[in-house]
């Protein structure tokens, strides 16, 4: 299976796998954060990670979350589910790093604050994808400049056919197949693990 992985803008490479968990001791409390909203989020869509300090639950105790920079209100949603863990939920507005910090009561339960990447994936274009011929070389363009710092990974025909991207700048590609006979071929392109809307197909 041939499958086309790209790093941009430097970011250290993301794991198909997203999901986050941190043990805090905190004055003798077992807290455990956990969630895919800790690492990286899609702008405009909800998400969400969970706070664990039952082993500890005070039934005074809140949560209060800080989302830091943002030159935008950022909705937050915090849910106490009465049994000593929290559901947290909030919704990105922007693209770029944002830096989290949690409360428990009035401690900060995290010494450094998680470091979360929104980027977001309707900010991707592709264009000069046009009809071709058999073993002649496809080609055409990929622009990531205003998506966020991310993973960009190409499949063509489900990974049955090799790609080639060549970077003509650090967000920025020119992608060539070679397609082995008539008919359609199926092109997914992701981003962070997710599937740029709509996928693409090139006739030949």
């Amino acid at each position: 299976m041939f499958v086309q992985r790209l790093n941009i803008r430097k970011l250290v490479r993301l794991d198909s796998v997203i999901f986050f968990s941190i043990n805090i001791n905190l004055e003798n409390q077992s807290i455990k954060i956990f969630g895919d909203g800790l690492r990286q989020a899609q702008v405009n869509i909800p998400n969400s990670f969970i706070i664990d300090a039952h082993s500890s639950f005070n039934p005074n105790d809140e949560v209060k979350i800080i989302i830091y920079p943002s030159k935008y209100t950022c909705h937050i949603q915090v849910i106490n589910n009465l049994n000593g863990t929290w559901i947290v939920n909030y919704t990105p507005n922007e693209i770029g790093q944002i830096q989290i910090d949690i409360f428990l009561g009035e401690k900060l339960i995290n010494n450094n604050p998680f470091q979360v990447n929104i980027f977001d994936i309707n900010q991707i274009y592709i264009s000069n994808l046009n009809d071709g011929f058999v073993n002649q070389l496809v080609k055409f363009n990929i622009d990531t400049s205003k998506a966020g710092i991310g993973q960009l990974e190409i499949v063509v025909q489900d990974g049955e056919i090799s790609c080639n991207a060549i970077s003509y700048n650090s967000s920025q590609f020119d992608v060539t197949f070679l397609p082995y006979k008539c008919g359609l071929y199926k092109i997914d392109i992701r981003y962070n693990g997710l599937t740029i809307p709509g996928n693409l197909y090139k006739k030949n």
